[in-house]
């Protein structure tokens, strides 16, 4: 359980949990960067810096910076094997198969792996309420997943999908632009030194970006991931 002064150092430092008290798993695995607001009770994300999650989102190995989670996204969970007489879990969980008959049999057969696959999640993707995704896929940078969709495959970046399963929409942006705005990779800057670009005009964005680039004075963050445990060691304040 994290004592009062442990969340206060973990707010000083832009870290923000909900709960005091968290599992071994997400103590010393989970690694995270600072400037996250991991927005589920109990739970730790692989959060980048400046991105949120209201969603406990597992497995997933990687969370990219700037990236909004809406609620209920999760990963689709045991993948039972289709290709097998049945489907049933009786047939290749001792658990399962010793709950309705005796527990000294043994199933004397190899296991399917039915564990879902982590997901990784790149740089400004925002996800809506209520998604299921397909563990094992990735998500682009700049990506855009519509509520209640359910993704079963890659999505590229800047790419717009939504519906059950899941189809491509449209992009954001034209291809050359796609390109440019991956090409500036301002997601590794700090948010501090972004506050005078104007967002809302992708090509003067660009522009000014890169000649801002150019000539030096742009504040990039180093990608520093730790665990709870290595956070509260530290020293460094915001």
């Amino acid at each position: 359980m994290l004592t009062d002064i442990e969340i206060k150092k973990l707010n000083n430092k832009k870290i923000f949990l909900t709960g005091l008290e968290f599992s071994e798993e997400f103590v010393n695995s989970v690694r995270f960067e600072r400037y996250s607001q991991h927005s589920t009770l109990g739970h730790i994300a692989p959060l980048g810096a400046f991105s949120y999650t209201y969603s406990p989102i597992s497995p997933c190995n990687i969370i990219g910076r700037y990236c909004a989670i809406g609620l209920d996204v999760r990963v689709m969970q045991d993948q039972n094997p289709v290709d097998w007489v049945s489907t049933s879990s009786a047939f290749y969980s001792t658990e399962k198969f010793g709950f309705w008959v005796d527990h000294s049999r043994q199933l004397d057969f190899e296991k399917p792996s039915t564990k879902p696959k982590p997901v990784a999640i790149m740089n400004d993707v925002w996800i809506g309420q209520q998604v299921i995704l397909k563990g094992g896929i990735t998500i682009g940078n700049g990506a855009v997943i519509g509520a209640g969709s359910v993704v079963t495959r890659d999505v590229l970046p800047y790419s717009i999908v939504g519906g059950a399963p899941a189809r491509h929409i449209r992009y954001r942006f034209d291809e050359h632009t796609r390109l440019a705005l991956e090409d500036t990779a301002w997601w590794e800057c700090h948010l501090s030194s972004l506050g005078s670009f104007d967002f809302s005009d992708v090509g003067s964005f660009i522009k000014d970006f890169m000649r801002a680039k150019s000539q030096g004075t742009l504040e990039f963050l180093p990608e520093q991931r730790k665990t709870l445990m290595e956070h509260l060691s530290e020293n460094i304040v915001a």
